[in-house]
């Protein structure tokens, strides 16, 4: 049997072009609330949810090491209303 742990939610797998886009990563965010440790260094995909938290789209629920997980707020829920 084998098990693979894989630590990327769709907010990893996004460019390095698109994690500078925030609707782009609120959306992933929207899909899958998980972010791992690394991928929160990676491609400066931390700026955008800084800004995102600071903008009232996000809140940041507090899970277990290796993981981060962001909650769309119902504000984030109106700004990807507004673009679909």
């Amino acid at each position: 049997m084998i098990h693979i742990c894989y630590f990327s939610g769709d907010a990893g797998e996004l460019t390095a072009r698109q994690t500078k886009d925030p609707l782009i990563v609120l959306r992933a965010l929207s899909n899958n609330s998980n972010v791992s440790t690394w991928n929160m260094g990676a491609k400066g995909l931390w700026k955008t949810i800084a800004a995102l938290k600071t903008n009232g789209w996000i809140d940041e629920e507090k899970v277990a090491y290796p993981w981060h997980r962001f909650l769309v707020t119902d504000t984030g829920r109106e700004k990807l209303a507004e673009r679909d």
